[in-house]
């Protein structure tokens, strides 16, 4: 069933797709109510609210094959609870761009201004190809794994974000971040130190990822993440900062470090050299990178005295013995 035909102002019913569909139980008009419901969970934008309070009906539906808003799905389990203005679905997607999908939404049209809380579980899913079909492009690529538990209230696009409230969980896997070339974000800190020459900037540019996972907070729209951990063939990388819908403004920070010698069954994994702080500004649609320099030198400088501190130490150690070095050592 391709629902974005009858969505489409358009399109006329000569050229709606044919679609294998099976009722789990029966109600008159389910096949309707249950594909007007769907439309209506679908498109956030815009709530019909006099639509979704007059529906009043249960029932299950099961659904062959469905594209609804540029995304495609099989194998779609439908359950279906509206009566007085709230419409409750639970739904789960056996084939979800080569993974799969389950979760529930429920819309509370009782007032004014429309209530959705949003639940949903994301397994295993390829990011391209989703991203591809709902944002035409894909600047992420790898497997996720997520948690969305989400509440907001509004009936346009911009109220609902402002208003956005809940908690998100991921983790993708063999991935890569497109526009985006982390060593050489690194490269170039380091030619700054050395008084070296920047390489430029490629459209090109691209970061490689094994492991990318983390979880975020919102709060009336601002997303805050704290734990961003990001594991590459050569760096580690960890993040925290925040990113406002609303607005689309990026305030996040990056500390990456390269990797000296992996971890083995009997050995931690070893980082080489000082951390590079890596500022993340701009918007959603014009990000800018930029090296935090202070935090570099002042972690090349306090690498250097700590070295030379473990050197002191040691000499007093020879000298004066281990009780007067231990005393010394406790004012640093």
């Amino acid at each position: 069933l391709d629902l974005d035909r009858y969505m489409a102002a358009t399109s006329s019913a000569n050229n709606a797709g044919q679609a294998d569909t099976k009722a789990a139980s029966q109600h008159q008009d389910m096949k309707a109510v249950s594909t007007a419901a769907i439309a209506a969970v679908a498109v956030t934008t815009l709530f019909p609210v006099e639509t979704l309070r007059a529906i009043n009906a249960q029932g299950k539906i099961s659904i062959e094959k469905l594209k609804v808003n540029q995304l495609n799905m099989s194998g779609l389990h439908f359950k279906l609870n509206a009566k007085n203005g709230t419409i409750s679905t639970q739904q789960t997607v056996k084939h979800f761009y080569q993974g799969s999908y389950s979760g529930a939404t429920s819309i509370d049209v009782h007032g004014k201004t429309p209530k959705i809380t949003l639940n949903h579980q994301l397994r295993k899913v390829q990011i391209a190809p989703l991203l591809k079909d709902t944002l035409d492009e894909a600047k992420v690529t790898g497997v996720v794994n997520a948690a969305i538990n989400l509440k907001g209230r509004g009936n346009t696009e911009t109220a609902l974000k402002s208003s956005l409230n809940g908690h998100i969980d991921f983790n993708v896997k063999d991935g890569v971040v497109k526009g985006f070339n982390l060593q050489k974000i690194i490269d170039q800190g380091k030619a700054l130190i050395v008084g070296g020459v920047l390489s430029t900037t490629n459209k090109n540019d691209q970061t490689v990822f094994s492991v990318l996972k983390g979880s975020a907070q919102i709060t009336n729209g601002l997303v805050s993440n704290e734990d961003l951990y990001v594991e590459a063939s050569k760096l580690r990388v960890k993040g925290a900062g925040t990113v406002n819908l609303v607005s689309e403004e990026i305030d996040y920070s990056i500390n990456a470090r390269l990797l000296r010698k992996p971890a083995t069954e009997t050995e931690d994994e070893k980082i080489k050299g000082i951390p590079i702080t890596i500022n993340v500004g701009g918007t959603f649609s014009n990000p800018a990178y930029s090296v935090d320099m202070i935090a570099m030198l002042t972690a090349k400088n306090k690498e250097k005295i700590n070295k030379k501190k473990d050197e002191w130490l040691k000499k007093l150690d020879k000298k004066l013995g281990p009780d007067v070095r231990d005393l010394i050592k406790g004012f640093f």
